[in-house]
């Protein structure tokens, strides 16, 4: 199975001018699992979906493609 980088949500980080550590604070992850989504190494967990999409306006698509579609 494939996982796709989260290329938006290192986008956010870079736009927001936030570091892994900052961004994992925000979303209250370990920078080592922010790393991980961005570089395709590990999938979004599924309970976490929605509130990453609020937090961050990346939409629930981008995040978890295999889980909802597009415009969610």
């Amino acid at each position: 199975m494939r996982i796709e980088k989260l290329i938006e949500l290192k986008n956010y980080r870079y736009k927001n001018s936030l570091t892994q550590l900052e961004l994992g604070e925000i979303l209250d992850m370990e920078q080592g699992t922010i790393s991980n989504l961005e570089n395709g190494r590990r999938r979004l967990d599924a309970t976490k979906v929605k509130r990453v999409s609020e937090l961050t306006g990346i939409s629930k698509h981008e995040l978890r493609p295999d889980l909802y579609e597009e415009g969610q």
